[in-house]
Protein backbone atom coordinates (compact mmCIF):
# COMPACT_ATOMS: atom_id res chain seq x y z
CA UNK A 1 0.00 0.00 0.00
CA UNK A 2 0.88 3.82 -0.66
CA UNK A 3 -1.12 6.20 0.74
CA UNK A 4 1.08 9.34 0.87
CA UNK A 5 0.00 10.12 -3.21
CA UNK A 6 -3.13 9.14 -5.47
CA UNK A 7 -0.93 6.81 -7.59
CA UNK A 8 -0.49 3.66 -9.05
CA UNK A 9 3.13 2.06 -10.25
CA UNK A 10 2.66 -1.38 -11.72
CA UNK A 11 5.71 -3.48 -12.63
CA UNK A 12 5.29 -6.43 -14.69
CA UNK A 13 8.62 -8.47 -14.46
CA UNK A 14 9.70 -11.06 -17.01
CA UNK A 15 12.59 -13.35 -16.59
CA UNK A 16 14.82 -12.60 -19.31
CA UNK A 17 17.73 -10.67 -19.34
CA UNK A 18 21.57 -10.39 -20.13
CA UNK A 19 22.27 -13.82 -18.94
CA UNK A 20 19.82 -14.92 -21.75
CA UNK A 21 21.90 -13.26 -24.71
CA UNK A 22 23.32 -15.82 -26.90
CA UNK A 23 27.25 -15.87 -27.99
CA UNK A 24 28.58 -13.02 -29.57
CA UNK A 25 25.32 -10.85 -28.93
CA UNK A 26 26.23 -9.15 -25.62
CA UNK A 27 23.94 -6.19 -25.17
CA UNK A 28 20.90 -7.48 -27.03
CA UNK A 29 18.55 -7.51 -24.00
CA UNK A 30 19.25 -3.96 -23.70
CA UNK A 31 18.48 -2.87 -27.02
CA UNK A 32 15.36 -4.87 -27.25
CA UNK A 33 14.44 -2.78 -24.08
CA UNK A 34 15.46 0.46 -26.11
CA UNK A 35 13.25 -0.52 -28.90
CA UNK A 36 10.47 -1.85 -26.80
CA UNK A 37 10.24 1.83 -26.09
CA UNK A 38 9.41 3.01 -29.58
CA UNK A 39 7.14 2.87 -32.31
CA UNK A 40 4.14 0.19 -31.60
CA UNK A 41 1.73 -1.73 -33.59
CA UNK A 42 -0.89 1.42 -32.85
CA UNK A 43 0.89 4.05 -32.49
CA UNK A 44 4.16 6.17 -33.57
CA UNK A 45 6.27 6.54 -30.70
CA UNK A 46 5.49 10.89 -30.93
CA UNK A 47 1.51 9.01 -30.21
CA UNK A 48 2.28 7.09 -27.99
CA UNK A 49 4.14 10.26 -25.92
CA UNK A 50 1.26 12.32 -26.43
CA UNK A 51 -1.21 9.60 -24.93
CA UNK A 52 0.63 9.10 -21.77
CA UNK A 53 0.84 13.28 -21.60
CA UNK A 54 -2.48 13.48 -21.23
CA UNK A 55 -3.16 11.55 -18.35
CA UNK A 56 0.03 12.50 -16.67
CA UNK A 57 1.53 8.88 -16.95
CA UNK A 58 5.13 7.37 -17.81
CA UNK A 59 5.20 3.98 -18.94
CA UNK A 60 9.42 2.46 -18.99
CA UNK A 61 10.79 -0.37 -20.63
CA UNK A 62 14.42 -1.96 -18.23
CA UNK A 63 16.54 -4.95 -18.74
CA UNK A 64 19.19 -6.58 -15.96
CA UNK A 65 20.89 -9.31 -15.55
CA UNK A 66 18.23 -11.82 -15.34
CA UNK A 67 14.91 -9.94 -15.75
CA UNK A 68 13.46 -7.08 -17.96
CA UNK A 69 10.11 -5.25 -16.45
CA UNK A 70 7.69 -2.57 -17.89
CA UNK A 71 6.80 0.22 -15.50
CA UNK A 72 3.49 1.98 -15.60
CA UNK A 73 3.32 5.40 -13.46
CA UNK A 74 -0.29 6.71 -13.28
CA UNK A 75 -2.83 8.65 -11.29
CA UNK A 76 -5.05 6.32 -9.54
CA UNK A 77 -8.00 7.94 -11.68
CA UNK A 78 -6.33 6.94 -14.87
CA UNK A 79 -4.95 3.51 -14.24
CA UNK A 80 -7.61 1.95 -16.45
CA UNK A 81 -6.13 4.16 -19.65
CA UNK A 82 -2.30 3.81 -18.40
CA UNK A 83 -3.00 0.19 -18.01
CA UNK A 84 -4.00 0.02 -21.91
CA UNK A 85 -0.94 1.84 -22.95
CA UNK A 86 1.54 -0.61 -20.82
CA UNK A 87 -0.25 -3.25 -22.11
CA UNK A 88 0.02 -1.59 -25.92
CA UNK A 89 3.78 -1.29 -25.12
CA UNK A 90 4.50 -4.38 -23.75
CA UNK A 91 2.50 -6.66 -26.39
CA UNK A 92 2.22 -4.68 -29.28
CA UNK A 93 6.27 -3.56 -30.26
CA UNK A 94 6.48 -2.97 -33.72
CA UNK A 95 10.54 -2.97 -34.18
CA UNK A 96 10.51 -0.91 -37.32
CA UNK A 97 13.69 -1.05 -39.55
CA UNK A 98 13.74 3.07 -38.81
CA UNK A 99 13.73 2.63 -35.12
CA UNK A 100 16.16 -0.03 -35.03
CA UNK A 101 19.22 1.69 -36.99
CA UNK A 102 18.31 4.54 -35.15
CA UNK A 103 18.85 3.08 -31.58
CA UNK A 104 21.40 0.93 -32.70
CA UNK A 105 22.96 3.92 -34.25
CA UNK A 106 22.87 5.84 -30.78
CA UNK A 107 23.97 2.78 -28.89
CA UNK A 108 27.36 2.30 -30.99
CA UNK A 109 28.17 6.13 -30.51
CA UNK A 110 27.62 5.93 -26.70
CA UNK A 111 29.80 2.27 -26.67
CA UNK A 112 32.57 4.24 -28.78
CA UNK A 113 32.47 7.26 -26.25
CA UNK A 114 32.71 4.20 -23.17
CA UNK A 115 36.19 2.79 -24.82
CA UNK A 116 37.52 6.35 -24.10
CA UNK A 117 36.31 6.02 -20.35
CA UNK A 118 38.48 4.43 -17.37
CA UNK A 119 36.19 2.86 -14.97
CA UNK A 120 34.23 1.53 -18.30
CA UNK A 121 37.78 -0.46 -19.51
CA UNK A 122 38.11 -1.61 -15.94
CA UNK A 123 34.76 -2.73 -15.51
CA UNK A 124 35.06 -5.25 -18.62
CA UNK A 125 38.64 -6.17 -17.56
CA UNK A 126 37.37 -6.89 -14.22
CA UNK A 127 34.85 -8.96 -15.37
CA UNK A 128 36.38 -11.15 -18.08
CA UNK A 129 39.05 -12.06 -15.23
CA UNK A 130 36.51 -13.40 -12.43
CA UNK A 131 33.74 -14.82 -14.86
CA UNK A 132 35.99 -15.57 -17.85
CA UNK A 133 35.48 -13.26 -21.02
CA UNK A 134 32.96 -15.13 -22.32
CA UNK A 135 30.38 -15.22 -19.80
CA UNK A 136 27.57 -13.40 -20.65
CA UNK A 137 27.69 -11.30 -17.64
CA UNK A 138 31.32 -10.82 -17.93
CA UNK A 139 30.00 -8.48 -20.64
CA UNK A 140 28.85 -4.53 -19.95
CA UNK A 141 25.20 -4.69 -19.62
CA UNK A 142 24.96 -2.77 -22.91
CA UNK A 143 27.41 -4.91 -24.73
CA UNK A 144 30.56 -4.11 -26.87
CA UNK A 145 30.90 -2.01 -29.71
CA UNK A 146 31.86 -5.96 -31.66
CA UNK A 147 28.91 -7.93 -30.51
CA UNK A 148 25.89 -4.90 -30.56
CA UNK A 149 27.22 -4.39 -34.37
CA UNK A 150 26.56 -8.16 -34.70
CA UNK A 151 22.77 -7.88 -33.84
CA UNK A 152 20.47 -7.67 -36.72
CA UNK A 153 16.41 -6.60 -36.54
CA UNK A 154 15.97 -10.24 -36.92
CA UNK A 155 17.70 -11.00 -33.35
CA UNK A 156 15.86 -8.84 -31.72
CA UNK A 157 12.46 -9.95 -32.64
CA UNK A 158 13.61 -13.64 -32.06
CA UNK A 159 14.80 -12.49 -28.47
CA UNK A 160 11.61 -10.68 -27.96
CA UNK A 161 9.24 -13.36 -28.93
CA UNK A 162 11.19 -16.23 -27.42
CA UNK A 163 10.39 -14.22 -23.88
CA UNK A 164 7.75 -11.52 -23.64
CA UNK A 165 5.00 -11.94 -22.49
CA UNK A 166 5.51 -15.83 -21.94
CA UNK A 167 8.27 -15.81 -19.33
CA UNK A 168 6.29 -13.14 -17.08
CA UNK A 169 7.68 -13.75 -13.48
CA UNK A 170 5.61 -11.97 -11.40
CA UNK A 171 3.67 -8.56 -11.00
CA UNK A 172 4.50 -5.93 -8.30
CA UNK A 173 2.09 -3.17 -7.84
CA UNK A 174 2.71 0.19 -5.25
CA UNK A 175 -0.71 2.21 -4.73
CA UNK A 176 -3.28 4.30 -3.10
CA UNK A 177 -6.47 1.99 -4.10
CA UNK A 178 -7.61 -1.37 -2.08
CA UNK A 179 -6.33 -4.34 -3.05
CA UNK A 180 -10.09 -5.48 -4.01
CA UNK A 181 -10.45 -2.51 -6.10
CA UNK A 182 -7.26 -3.05 -7.40
CA UNK A 183 -7.08 -6.64 -8.81
CA UNK A 184 -9.63 -6.68 -11.22
CA UNK A 185 -8.51 -3.62 -13.33
CA UNK A 186 -5.03 -5.66 -13.52
CA UNK A 187 -6.61 -8.37 -15.42
CA UNK A 188 -5.28 -8.04 -18.80
CA UNK A 189 -2.22 -8.79 -16.93
CA UNK A 190 -3.74 -12.44 -15.39
CA UNK A 191 -4.97 -13.15 -18.92
CA UNK A 192 -0.92 -13.66 -20.27
CA UNK A 193 0.37 -17.41 -20.27
CA UNK A 194 3.45 -18.31 -19.17
CA UNK A 195 5.59 -21.60 -19.27
CA UNK A 196 8.75 -22.41 -17.11
CA UNK A 197 12.18 -20.55 -17.54
CA UNK A 198 15.02 -22.78 -17.73
CA UNK A 199 18.34 -21.79 -18.01
CA UNK A 200 21.17 -24.01 -19.38
CA UNK A 201 24.25 -24.07 -16.44
CA UNK A 202 27.12 -22.38 -17.09
CA UNK A 203 30.32 -23.93 -17.11
CA UNK A 204 33.19 -23.59 -14.35
CA UNK A 205 34.40 -20.28 -13.63
CA UNK A 206 38.31 -19.41 -14.00
CA UNK A 207 40.34 -20.64 -10.96
CA UNK A 208 42.00 -17.86 -9.05
CA UNK A 209 44.46 -18.07 -6.99
CA UNK A 210 46.90 -15.53 -5.71
CA UNK A 211 47.43 -12.34 -6.15
CA UNK A 212 47.87 -10.94 -9.92
CA UNK A 213 47.59 -7.53 -11.64
CA UNK A 214 46.30 -6.51 -14.66
CA UNK A 215 47.02 -3.41 -16.39
CA UNK A 216 44.86 -2.15 -18.85
CA UNK A 217 46.31 1.00 -20.97
CA UNK A 218 44.21 4.33 -21.50
CA UNK A 219 45.98 6.63 -23.51
CA UNK A 220 46.25 10.14 -21.97
CA UNK A 221 44.68 9.01 -19.36
CA UNK A 222 44.57 11.80 -16.39
CA UNK A 223 44.44 9.83 -13.25
CA UNK A 224 44.56 6.04 -12.20
CA UNK A 225 41.48 3.75 -12.44
CA UNK A 226 41.58 1.20 -9.77
CA UNK A 227 39.47 -2.02 -8.80
CA UNK A 228 40.54 -4.66 -6.63
CA UNK A 229 38.63 -7.90 -6.54
CA UNK A 230 38.15 -11.26 -5.52
CA UNK A 231 35.27 -13.83 -6.14
CA UNK A 232 33.38 -14.09 -3.48
CA UNK A 233 29.35 -14.80 -2.08
CA UNK A 234 26.35 -15.59 -4.23
CA UNK A 235 23.54 -13.01 -2.50
CA UNK A 236 21.61 -14.50 0.40
CA UNK A 237 19.08 -12.26 2.13
CA UNK A 238 19.66 -13.53 5.27
CA UNK A 239 22.96 -15.54 5.75
CA UNK A 240 26.99 -15.13 4.98
CA UNK A 241 26.25 -12.61 2.29
CA UNK A 242 24.23 -9.96 4.60
CA UNK A 243 26.46 -10.52 7.26
CA UNK A 244 29.57 -9.97 5.01
CA UNK A 245 27.68 -6.28 4.12
CA UNK A 246 27.63 -5.74 7.79
CA UNK A 247 31.01 -6.76 8.42
CA UNK A 248 32.39 -4.72 5.00
CA UNK A 249 30.39 -1.08 6.39
CA UNK A 250 32.95 0.35 8.30
CA UNK A 251 36.42 -1.50 5.96
CA UNK A 252 34.53 0.11 2.93
CA UNK A 253 31.03 0.75 3.14
CA UNK A 254 30.94 4.55 4.59
CA UNK A 255 32.61 7.54 4.33
CA UNK A 256 34.38 7.30 7.46
CA UNK A 257 35.43 3.60 6.33
CA UNK A 258 38.85 2.58 7.12
CA UNK A 259 40.24 3.13 3.27
CA UNK A 260 38.08 6.25 2.60
CA UNK A 261 40.01 7.95 6.00
CA UNK A 262 43.72 6.83 4.98
CA UNK A 263 43.57 7.15 0.97
CA UNK A 264 40.96 10.08 0.80
CA UNK A 265 41.65 11.84 4.29
CA UNK A 266 44.63 10.82 5.33
CA UNK A 267 47.19 10.67 2.06
CA UNK A 268 44.67 12.70 -0.95
CA UNK A 269 45.35 9.81 -2.92
CA UNK A 270 41.72 9.69 -4.11
CA UNK A 271 38.37 11.73 -3.98
CA UNK A 272 36.94 8.75 -2.69
CA UNK A 273 37.50 4.71 -2.49
CA UNK A 274 35.10 1.97 -1.53
CA UNK A 275 34.63 -1.56 -1.23
CA UNK A 276 31.71 -4.22 -0.96
CA UNK A 277 30.19 -7.28 -2.04
CA UNK A 278 27.72 -7.66 -5.09
CA UNK A 279 26.28 -11.25 -5.62
CA UNK A 280 24.07 -12.39 -7.54
CA UNK A 281 22.08 -16.16 -8.17
CA UNK A 282 25.25 -17.07 -10.24
CA UNK A 283 28.16 -15.02 -9.03
CA UNK A 284 29.31 -13.08 -6.47
CA UNK A 285 32.49 -10.87 -5.96
CA UNK A 286 34.06 -8.82 -3.23
CA UNK A 287 35.56 -5.46 -4.77
CA UNK A 288 37.50 -2.39 -3.98
CA UNK A 289 37.03 1.03 -6.27
CA UNK A 290 38.22 4.51 -7.00
CA UNK A 291 40.18 6.39 -9.28
CA UNK A 292 43.68 7.73 -7.82
CA UNK A 293 46.32 9.72 -8.27
CA UNK A 294 48.42 8.57 -11.04
CA UNK A 295 51.81 8.93 -9.54
CA UNK A 296 49.45 7.41 -6.34
CA UNK A 297 48.81 4.12 -7.91
CA UNK A 298 51.27 1.82 -6.37
CA UNK A 299 51.54 3.28 -2.98
CA UNK A 300 47.07 2.91 -3.38
CA UNK A 301 47.21 -1.22 -4.22
CA UNK A 302 50.27 -1.59 -0.90
CA UNK A 303 47.80 0.41 1.33
CA UNK A 304 44.32 -1.11 0.42
CA UNK A 305 46.40 -4.67 1.08
CA UNK A 306 47.57 -3.33 4.20
CA UNK A 307 44.23 -2.35 4.86
CA UNK A 308 42.46 -5.75 4.28
CA UNK A 309 45.21 -7.39 6.18
CA UNK A 310 45.11 -5.71 9.06
CA UNK A 311 40.77 -5.95 9.18
CA UNK A 312 41.02 -9.92 8.13
CA UNK A 313 43.36 -10.19 11.13
CA UNK A 314 42.12 -7.94 13.73
CA UNK A 315 38.40 -7.08 12.40
CA UNK A 316 36.30 -4.43 13.28
CA UNK A 317 36.62 -2.27 16.92
CA UNK A 318 34.02 -2.38 18.98
CA UNK A 319 33.44 1.49 18.56
CA UNK A 320 32.99 0.88 14.84
CA UNK A 321 30.80 -2.02 15.97
CA UNK A 322 28.64 0.73 17.51
CA UNK A 323 29.00 2.90 15.02
CA UNK A 324 27.67 0.68 12.17
CA UNK A 325 24.75 -0.70 14.21
CA UNK A 326 23.63 2.98 15.12
CA UNK A 327 24.15 3.66 11.37
CA UNK A 328 22.61 1.30 8.76
CA UNK A 329 19.33 1.10 11.99
CA UNK A 330 18.98 4.93 11.26
CA UNK A 331 19.31 4.74 6.97
CA UNK A 332 16.66 1.62 6.85
CA UNK A 333 14.41 3.71 9.54
CA UNK A 334 12.82 5.49 6.53
CA UNK A 335 14.08 3.23 3.39
CA UNK A 336 11.04 2.24 1.70
CA UNK A 337 8.92 5.81 1.86
CA UNK A 338 8.44 7.03 -1.93
CA UNK A 339 5.96 4.27 -4.14
CA UNK A 340 9.32 3.18 -6.66
CA UNK A 341 11.52 1.95 -3.09
CA UNK A 342 8.39 0.03 -1.76
CA UNK A 343 8.03 -1.26 -5.43
CA UNK A 344 12.22 -1.97 -5.43
CA UNK A 345 11.55 -4.07 -2.27
CA UNK A 346 8.60 -6.20 -3.65
CA UNK A 347 11.07 -7.21 -6.64
CA UNK A 348 13.47 -8.12 -4.41
CA UNK A 349 11.67 -10.21 -2.64
CA UNK A 350 9.98 -11.40 -6.01
CA UNK A 351 13.50 -11.61 -7.65
CA UNK A 352 14.93 -14.02 -4.81
CA UNK A 353 11.84 -15.52 -3.69
CA UNK A 354 12.25 -14.11 0.25
CA UNK A 355 9.82 -14.27 2.83
CA UNK A 356 7.81 -11.25 2.90
CA UNK A 357 9.19 -10.01 6.51
CA UNK A 358 12.88 -10.57 5.25
CA UNK A 359 13.92 -7.02 5.95
CA UNK A 360 12.48 -7.55 9.38
CA UNK A 361 14.85 -10.51 9.63
CA UNK A 362 17.76 -8.41 8.56
CA UNK A 363 17.05 -5.89 11.24
CA UNK A 364 17.20 -9.02 14.04
CA UNK A 365 19.94 -9.83 12.58
CA UNK A 366 21.58 -6.55 12.76
CA UNK A 367 20.38 -6.13 16.56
Amino acid sequence: PNTETPTVTVRAVFATGQRDEPPGKAGLARLTASLMTETTLRRSAAEFSEALERIGASVSVSSGQYESSVTLNVLSKHLDAGMALMMERMLEPAFTGEDFARVKTRVMESLEQARKSGPSLASRAMGAVLAGPKHPLSYPSSGLPSTVEAITLDDVKSFYAAKIPSHLQGVVVSTSLPQVELLPRLAALSEIETVEVFRDPIGELPEIAGLSLYLVNKDKAAQSTLRMAYPSLKYDALGDFYLAGLMNFNLGGTFNSRINLNLREDKGYTYGISSGFSGGRELGSFMVSSEVNKEATTDSIREVLAELRKYSAEGMTEEEYQFMQNAIGQRDARAYETPGAKLGLLSQVLRHDLPLDYRKQQKSLLR
